[in-house]
């Protein structure tokens, strides 16, 4: 088997250009804003009407889209997962429940039965998570109180 090269010719090398352009501008300077004018503006977080009709939203209140179809614009910024403000409130709210079952744990797990029975009454009367907080700060605070006094005696 026989087998012939054949010669390709070589490929053109790409031209070198100098520091400078044709207009006289540093071509770092002409390709940065190359880049600026081609490169699209996104919002980090869409409207509510734009999110439900999967449109492009331009971020400001009321948005081009919103202002077109003469909806109202709503911008909820807890609905972005994304930002690290997110984290830090969803870190927080994280928290604030933990502390929340540690203190219920506590009061359950006291002597005084009286208190668990209290505080599933309290519970069961459709209370938000805040008012259970108040409620436990209140009855951990008469415990502490409590506890002072007879170790004052």
């Amino acid at each position: 088997m026989n087998l012939t090269m054949t010669k390709h010719r070589n490929i053109a090398p790409r031209p070198v250009l100098n520091q400078e352009s044709l207009l006289g501008i540093p071509l770092s300077e002409v390709n940065q804003l190359h880049r600026k004018a081609t490169r699209q503006k996104r919002a980090s977080t869409a409207c509510i009407n734009c999110k439900i009709s999967k449109r492009k939203c331009s971020g400001e209140s009321p948005c081009a889209s919103c202002t077109a179809f003469g909806q109202q614009c709503l911008i909820d910024k807890t609905l972005d997962k994304r930002r690290r403000v997110t984290v830090k409130r969803m870190a927080g709210e994280l928290n604030f429940c933990h502390n929340l079952l540690d203190d219920l744990l506590k009061i359950m797990r006291a002597e005084d039965q009286s208190l668990g029975l209290k505080l599933l009454d309290f519970v069961r009367l459709d209370t938000t998570s805040i008012q259970i907080r108040e409620y436990l700060d209140d009855v951990l605070r008469s415990n502490r109180k409590n506890g002072e006094q007879k170790r004052g005696m």
